[in-house]
C-alpha cells in the first residue's frame, strides 16, 4: 500500500507554476489532497483518490482519481469568489487477473493518451471529433 504524501503538479502557463497538493485526510480507501495556495477553502484545488478492491461479487479493482480546479476572481468589494469549477474524473476498472506488466502497459497508455496532440485539442481547445 502506498504512503500518502504531497504531490506537485505543473500547470500549462508559459512559465509553469507548481501546484502542491498536501494530504488533508486519509481514511480507509480514500485519500484527499488539496492545494492550499488559495486564500479561500472553496477555491482550493482538490485531488481525491478512491480505491475499491475486488469483492466476492466483482473480480475487478476500481481505483478512481477525481480532480477539481476552482476558478477564482476578486469581486468589486475586494473579496475572492469562486466563478466556476472544472472537474475531471479518471475511473479505472482493472481485472484482478492482470499481470504486473499488463497493468503497467494499461497505465502507460492511459497516461499517454492525454498527451497525444489530438486528445489535447479535444480537451484544451474543445475541438470535438467528427
Amino acid at each position: 500500500m502506498g504512503t500518502i504524501a504531497a504531490l506537485t503538479l505543473q500547470d500549462a502557463e508559459t512559465t509553469p507554476v507548481d501546484h502542491v497538493f498536501t494530504p488533508i485526510s486519509c481514511t480507509g480507501s480514500r485519500a484527499v489532497l488539496v492545494n492550499k495556495a488559495s486564500t479561500t477553502p472553496m477555491g482550493r484545488e482538490k485531488l481525491i483518490f478512491d480505491f475499491s478492491p475486488p469483492t466476492p461479487n466483482r473480480s475487478t479493482y476500481k481505483p478512481k482519481i477525481s480532480f477539481s480546479f476552482p476558478i477564482e476572481y476578486v469581486d468589486a468589494n475586494g473579496n475572492t469568489q469562486v466563478k466556476d469549477i472544472a472537474r475531471a474524473e479518471i475511473s479505472y476498472v482493472i481485472p484482478a487477473s492482470l499481470t504486473d506488466q499488463e497493468r503497467a502497459n494499461f497505465s502507460a497508455l492511459v497516461r499517454d493518451v492525454q498527451t497525444e496532440a489530438k486528445v489535447k485539442a479535444y480537451v484544451d481547445d474543445l475541438d470535438p471529433y467528427y
